[in-house]
């Protein structure tokens, strides 16, 4: 299938670059972490380097071992901002300092530095707290929600969870149509699933920065409730999802369950492709 909204990409005022979160591992070797402080560079060289972690978190963490660990934040942030100051790529910089995990710099997109560095922070903190059992309720969800919807539309796999190269990045989008790009979500009653949640919508937000958004495409969020977990958490981390879509201007749409979302999914296929025209 061809992507259905590649050739409306169009050169606006976008800034890319790289971002690289550093993540402090409560214990080393655990998988325990937490966003320490975030580091971007644009394609034209500028950079800046922040602080995430608060020092009073620090020390409810580790009490009297909280002074240490601060000074290695901040040593880290002078460092890094030297080693770049000194032209090195952020791809290239070095850290001498064990106990901070730093994963491989990645391909981002924002309206300036300032906006890629607000970006990268609230990315990087929010995923910080997803949970590998969060991830197995999510693929059984979507399992779930795609063989109901195969009962309904024999085509759905065209439409469905396709990988698309946006800018220099390759992101998935749950629902794509000639007309319609979407992402959908099962909220549980955890935290660990409003972040999952955030991680999507940050993908159809870079869909705008990039303008391939207008006339011709739209874009909205469906997220569906499960019988699992207390109602009213899932009212709340509902809320709060909403209020991050509205501040980006992304529609929401909210069902019952994964049948509800299938047949709905149902109606906007067979609606796109009865109109599309390849």
């Amino acid at each position: 299938m061809n992507n259905p909204f590649r050739d409306q990409l169009s050169g606006g005022d976008i800034y890319r670059g790289q971002t690289m979160p550093v993540y402090l591992e409560t214990l080393p070797g655990s998988l325990e972490r937490i966003c320490a402080l975030v580091a971007v560079q644009g394609e034209d060289g500028r950079f800046k380097v922040a602080r995430t972690l608060n020092k009073r978190i620090i020390k409810n963490l580790f009490g009297n071992k909280s002074e240490g660990i601060n000074k290695a934040i901040n040593w880290l942030v002078t460092d890094l901002t030297h080693q770049l100051k000194q032209g090195i790529h952020i791809s290239e910089c070095t850290f001498s300092i064990t106990g901070f995990y730093c994963p491989e710099p990645e391909l981002s997109a924002a309206a300036s530095l300032e906006s890629l560095l607000d970006k990268t922070i609230n990315l990087s903190t929010t995923v910080g707290g997803m949970h590998v059992d969060d991830e197995e309720r999510q693929q059984r969800f979507s399992t779930q929600l795609k063989s109901t919807l195969s009962k309904y539309n024999k085509e759905h796999r065209h439409y469905i969870d396709q990988n698309y190269i946006v800018g220099k990045r390759t992101l998935k989008f749950g629902l794509v149509t000639p007309h319609l790009v979407g992402q959908y979500h099962v909220i549980y009653a955890n935290k660990a699933s409003l972040n999952s949640a955030i991680v999507k919508m940050v993908a159809l937000e870079d869909l705008k920065l990039e303008g391939m958004l207008g006339n011709d495409l739209s874009s909205t969020f469906y997220a569906a409730k499960t019988n699992h977990g207390d109602t009213r958490t899932q009212d709340r981390l509902l809320s709060d999802l909403k209020y991050e879509l509205d501040r980006r201007e992304i529609p929401l749409e909210i069902f019952g369950d994964y049948k509800e979302m299938a047949a709905r999914f149902d109606s906007l296929i067979k609606t796109r492709w009865v109109n599309a025209s390849y």
